[in-house]
């Protein structure tokens, strides 16, 4: 019995070592996606997390009981200098509100993806993020969207849901010739604004502001209820060559009828809505457009 109890232990001690060497393994410690507190955050930089890690994506307390925010600015310069290869970071249901910018973010990311989360009102000031998703952010408005003009290296820009952002405040970003060259957001080829639609909040049709025209933007996304204002100004967009459209409502005959004007448009996509290729109207648009759906 003694004997039993001995190779029994034995094994089970050569199988937790073994558990141990491999959670240690920075490979595997590369794609990471968890809910923790602040305490385990610590936890896992210390121990576990390295220069192996490239996506990390967390969700915060928002919706927790103990509410509260989770990420601090300390834990954050550790991260960047542990893991100088993280390139994506996803965050849903943070209280971002305790940082003082996005500075401290890591200087390596290349996509910051933002869901659900609460911004301070100076969050965002000059950063080296190609590319930033904004989903569902209610504190995100103009005076965030005229900060991101620091961004010299912005070139893919998602908006959704974010209801506080007027036309107004798109027009006065919107890449354009200035005194000093091109001003605005000059180094952007791919913007998306949808609203799929929130009760208790003004509409405010953001796209209208694309009216103004914007000087290098190739690809364009409108949603929900901005497709309509949306299409009414993508004319004055001279540089656009594709063009996504999703929960849409309109028929494709009057998409046809407004994507007729876009004279440079290659590519155009409309998520949920089959094309029927009926009609002359339609059937000449399609040999100058690849439609896709």
């Amino acid at each position: 019995m003694m004997m039993n109890l001995f190779v029994v232990f034995y094994f089970v001690c050569r199988v937790c070592k073994r558990w141990k060497r491999l959670v240690k393994d920075q490979r595997l410690w590369r794609l990471v996606d968890l809910t923790v507190t602040s305490r385990i955050l610590w936890l896992l930089l210390r121990q576990y997390l390295g220069c192996g890690l490239r996506c990390l994506r967390l969700r915060g307390l928002l919706l927790s009981a103990r509410g509260g925010s989770f990420l601090s600015e300390s834990w954050l310069r550790s991260l960047s200098s542990k893991c100088p290869r993280l390139s994506q970071l996803y965050l849903l249901h943070a209280d971002l509100r305790s940082l003082s910018s996005c500075q401290i973010l890591p200087l390596s990311l290349r996509v910051l993806e933002l869901r659900g989360c609460e911004l301070p009102r100076e969050f965002f000031i000059q950063s080296p993020e190609p590319r930033l998703v904004l989903n569902n952010v209610p504190s995100f408005t103009d005076q965030h969207l005229q900060s991101l003009t620091s961004w010299e290296r912005l070139s893919r820009l998602e908006l959704k849901d974010t209801f506080r952002v007027t036309a107004n405040g798109l027009r006065s970003c919107a890449a354009k010739d200035g005194v000093c060259g091109v001003e605005g957001l000059s180094g952007l080829k791919f913007l998306e604004i949808g609203i799929t639609g929130r009760q208790g909040y003004q509409l405010q049709m953001a796209s209208l502001g694309l009216g103004a025209g914007w000087l290098g933007l190739e690809e364009l996304s409108l949603g929900g209820k901005e497709v309509g204002p949306g299409l009414l100004c993508a004319s004055r967009l001279k540089d656009l060559k594709s063009l996504c459209l999703w929960a849409c409502t309109l028929s494709e005959m009057q998409i046809v009828r407004s994507c007729r004007m876009l004279r440079g448009l290659r590519r155009l996509e409309s998520v949920g809505l089959c094309w029927s290729g009926s009609g002359p109207a339609i059937n000449s648009f399609m040999k100058t457009c690849d439609p896709k759906f």
